[in-house]
């Protein structure tokens, strides 16, 4: 039976905590289904329905690709919404700092699967972590977004160090996802 899985990175308990402060502070002006700060991790690629036995193989696979990169810092600020603040069917809070080495990481990680069969991502990468999926009333929600106070607030939440990379199961059920970790591997090489 195959599993759906992803390759992350995960967030500290700070940022964290940051997150849950700021949807508990904005939980009365926004009528939306927040995603547990728990579940929030920064998604380097979606992989989809893999055969469990394709775990170890991605796991050699990218453990050079890990081996040769630097830890990095970056910065966990700013909010937007896919398609647009206007009507997002997506909230996101962004990512800076840094953004460049996760680029070449990002890129590395796309080229050391390819020759597995696994299809390099055609859309420009854009790094974010999703605070919610709204499915109803994006056109009000997006209203409530312009005329509130929201986008005046500094919405920064703090750094994460960016030192390994996680490989994820995520199963769907009736409450949402549920996700697990199935490896993590640590990165080779000090700070740049």
């Amino acid at each position: 039976m195959s599993i759906r899985v992803f390759l992350a990175i995960r967030l500290n308990s700070e940022i964290r905590e940051a997150l849950d402060h700021f949807q508990d502070h904005v939980a009365s002006i926004l009528p939306v289904k927040w995603v547990p700060s728990d579940s929030m991790h920064l998604t380097v690629k979606f992989l989809g329905d893999i055969e469990p036995e394709q775990v170890s193989v991605l796991q050699e696979a990218l453990r050079e690709v890990v081996a040769d990169t630097a830890q990095f810092s970056l910065r966990i600020q700013g909010l937007g919404g896919f398609p647009s603040l206007q009507k997002p069917r997506i909230l996101w809070v962004g990512v800076s700092g840094a953004v460049d080495h996760l680029d070449v990481l990002v890129a590395c990680v796309e080229s050391a699967l390819s020759p597995l069969g696994y299809a390099k991502e055609v859309r420009p990468y854009h790094p974010h972590l999703t605070l919610s999926r709204i499915k109803t009333n994006t056109r009000e929600i997006g209203r409530i977004i312009e005329t509130s106070d929201l986008l005046k607030q500094k919405c920064v939440f703090g750094n994460v160090l960016v030192d390994r990379l996680g490989l994820y199961q995520s199963r769907l059920t009736s409450h949402g996802a549920i996700y697990s970790m199935l490896w993590e591997l640590p990165f080779g090489k000090a700070g740049a």
